[in-house]
């Protein structure tokens, strides 16, 4: 008991709040003044410093609608909490975040897609961790320290293409030394024993493709698929690599 606890920090993590940004205008704030996504936010800044939380990633599905204005001000709302308390984040766009979620990242029209008007390259550069963007604008990096140490936050979009993936490539390649979370919105799943961890297309092209061939990935954190569950697997070098899926949407959890 006299021994100081060990060097330790907390990640913060925000799954798809899509139904908080839906039903924020016509159910949660009539009937209770706010939302569940604003509590949230609220409640990290609130706690940052009793917590150590140098940095929250959100894992995508940030609205319920892509083409319904007033979810992404709800959004923008709640996430401005975070901005003002100088809570730096990463942030990428779900399948419900995008217009035609059926297209890879570089096949959209960008120039109309609301994540990019609420949440892209230029709202991601305030903040003090930003590295970067992809080419998209719905991919980005982060790098934060905690305890002394740099991490890394590579936010990958949803449907990411290969060219995107040659980007995070190109973001590695240039910070050899600093570990790596990466959080994708949708990576492993979760079977109907809602325990067992399932492997998907996504998870495996992201495995074969980017995870397993760089030592520095640790983490991989996502959403979309409801519930809660993880995995370790063993990368090329023979270490351990986490996965984490949380999804709890408006579940008990």
């Amino acid at each position: 008991p006299s021994e100081p606890l060990a060097s330790r920090f907390t990640f913060a993590v925000l799954p798809d709040t899509q139904f908080y940004s839906r039903y924020s205008i016509d159910q949660f704030t009539p009937r209770y003044g706010t939302d569940p996504f604003a509590t949230q936010t609220a409640w990290l800044a609130d706690h940052a410093d009793e917590l150590n939380i140098p940095f929250v990633a959100h894992l995508g599905d940030v609205v319920d609608r892509a083409n319904v204005q007033n979810e992404w001000q709800a959004a923008d709302r709640a996430m401005q909490t975070l901005d003002d308390a100088d809570l730096p984040y990463s942030i990428l766009p779900g399948n419900h975040d995008v217009l035609d979620s059926g297209k890879r990242d570089t096949e959209l029209d960008l120039a109309n897609e609301p994540f990019n008007r609420w949440f892209g390259a230029p709202r991601a550069a305030e903040q003090s961790t930003y590295g970067g963007s992809d080419p998209t604008g719905l991919s980005q990096f982060h790098i934060f320290e905690a305890e002394g140490q740099q991490f890394m936050s590579l936010a990958i979009s949803w449907n990411s293409s290969d060219a995107t993936l040659a980007w995070a490539q190109s973001v590695l390649d240039a910070h050899p030394t600093v570990p790596v979370i990466l959080s994708s919105h949708a990576l492993i799943n979760v079977a109907a024993d809602q325990m067992s961890p399932v492997e998907t297309a996504d998870s495996q092209r992201m495995w074969d493709r980017l995870i397993r061939s760089n030592d520095q990935i640790f983490l991989t954190l996502n959403g979309h698929f409801h519930g809660a569950t993880r995995q370790v697997k063993q990368n090329d070098f023979g270490h351990d690599v986490h996965q984490v899926l949380m999804d709890y949407q408006m579940a008990y959890e």
